[in-house]
């Protein structure tokens, strides 16, 4: 397959789990089982964001946690039918899934085994003066992680781009991010289908890096 026909194969691979869970969302791949990603409703709300960004914008989406790559394919996916985006994701922690999960995605994909802190000064040589569209913080699910992820990347996320923070149903990760949003009124709370997660969009200036 080349890179679209591997996006599309994706985009039309992601189907429910009929074993049923928390997370009813899987995809399924060509060498092995179906990979548990996040619940339908996220995954529409990080589709629908990334159909969202405009046409002529050259920039990142970035991911948080990968964990088995599974939703890091489906953001790769969509980036290659934009045509402008590409995607970077990081974990400390990732599963050797990852390989087969964005197996065919690597040209718009890159993925590094490493906390989100240490990572950031290399994170900025890479992306440059360009800016993020789509941020999804899935990291370390304490009160202090989620802040400090968002304090972190916030400044690079584009004026009318997204924040996506998983797993808000935790009391210690929605502290963190109320506590940032508070401080952030730049950022406004996106209200969707899927009320557990919390969407955010930037309405204001770019801040100075």
């Amino acid at each position: 397959m080349d890179l679209r026909e591997r996006a599309e194969w994706v985009l039309k691979n992601f189907t429910w789990n009929p074993q049923g869970g928390n997370d009813p969302f899987w995809m399924k791949t060509e060498q092995r089982g179906p990979c548990q990603v996040k619940s339908t409703g996220e995954l529409d709300i990080i589709l629908d964001c990334i159909d969202r960004c405009p046409k002529d914008f050259q920039g990142w989406i970035v991911e948080i946690g990968t964990g088995k790559g599974g939703t890091a394919a489906l953001m790769a996916a969509k980036a290659v039918f934009h045509g402008g985006l590409q995607v970077i994701t990081m974990s400390p922690d990732l599963k050797p899934e990852i390989d087969i999960e964005l197996e065919g995605l690597k040209e718009v994909v890159n993925y590094y085994n490493v906390k989100s802190e240490p990572f950031y000064e290399e994170f900025k040589k890479i992306i440059g003066d360009e800016k993020i569209w789509f941020l999804y913080v899935d990291g370390e699910h304490t009160e202090q992680g989620a802040n400090k992820d968002l304090n972190l990347y916030y400044p690079h996320v584009a004026e009318g781009g997204y924040i996506l923070c998983h797993d808000m149903t935790m009391q210690r990760v929605r502290n963190g991010v109320e506590k940032f949003m508070n401080e952030h009124p730049e950022f406004k709370r996106i209200i969707t289908k899927h009320p557990i997660q919390g969407l955010y969009k930037r309405y204001s200036p770019l801040k100075n890096i």
